[in-house]
């Protein structure tokens, strides 16, 4: 379930809880109940809204009650289990407190372990040698459908609709991928060969200010055809090791190309 949050996946997780074997009941017992009870229910034309309720009722009555007793036990133990679940993820997430003889000198301060990768990077500012600046970053995001060009937007949709890529509900959308997933090596390994980059400006908040660099959105095509949010999870995303301050680029953004 960590791994799961780590990768900021955009599914839900499926836990399977079985019943107690005291109250297990034969597939074929609960199979010929049922067929009893719909048989019953069609006889006194129930239907609608009516007819949840009336089938659980007369599947107890016909099991002697077993199916009733079934259903509570499974209840508790379901209850019991996501007791037990929300306790681990209390203390995977509890600030971890220094130990041995530093203890003191953190005394107060929550440390908090959280997945991040770390970016060494270069600032150029217009000055002859450019500095080095070194970003830890916790989270990453990217966005899409973010262009104000809305015609082209939508030539672009139309475009990956004809290639079997489902359109956005709505514009922009955003997508969590694991920070780990951004690297500045020269190359990347990619799972088979429908994969393909995305040239795209990236900006990178810093402790004390907002840098912009290029990068690429790395995507498994092929997955892309049934799930976006893991295909983009699927790729390393390269980007440019050379950043720019973004207040030294604002005025003149629209002017910028990007050019690999």
């Amino acid at each position: 379930m960590r791994r799961h949050g780590e990768l900021a996946l955009a599914s839900s997780m499926l836990i399977v809880n079985p019943i107690a074997e005291e109250y297990a009941i034969a597939w074929q017992e609960l199979e010929g109940w049922t067929a009893r009870a719909e048989a019953d229910a069609a006889a006194e034309k129930v239907g609608g809204k009516d007819i949840t309720p009336y089938l659980l009722k007369r599947i107890g009555e016909l099991s002697g009650g077993r199916t009733l007793a079934a259903n509570q036990a499974l209840a508790t133990a379901n209850a019991g289990l996501a007791a037990r679940i929300a306790v681990a993820l209390r203390r995977i997430s509890e600030p971890q407190k220094p130990q041995g003889k530093d203890k003191g000198k953190d005394k107060g301060k929550d440390i908090r372990m959280a997945a991040r990768t770390t970016l060494r990077l270069a600032v150029d500012s217009g000055a002859i040698e450019t500095k080095p600046v070194e970003i830890a970053v916790a989270a990453a995001v990217i966005a899409g459908w973010t262009g104000r060009d809305v015609a082209k937007m939508e030539e672009h949709i139309r475009e990956l609709e004809a290639l079997g890529v489902k359109g956005p509900a709505a514009t922009p959308l955003f997508y969590r991928v694991a920070a780990a997933r951004l690297t500045l090596a020269d190359a990347i390994e990619a799972s088979g060969d429908q994969s393909s980059g995305e040239v795209e400006f990236v900006l990178i908040q810093g402790n004390d200010s907002l840098y912009v660099g290029a990068g690429s959105d790395h995507t498994d095509r092929e997955v892309e055809t049934y799930g976006i949010t893991v295909a983009k999870q699927m790729c390393d995303k390269p980007m440019s090791r050379e950043v720019w301050p973004y207040e030294e680029v604002d005025n003149h953004w629209d002017l910028l190309i990007l050019d690999l």
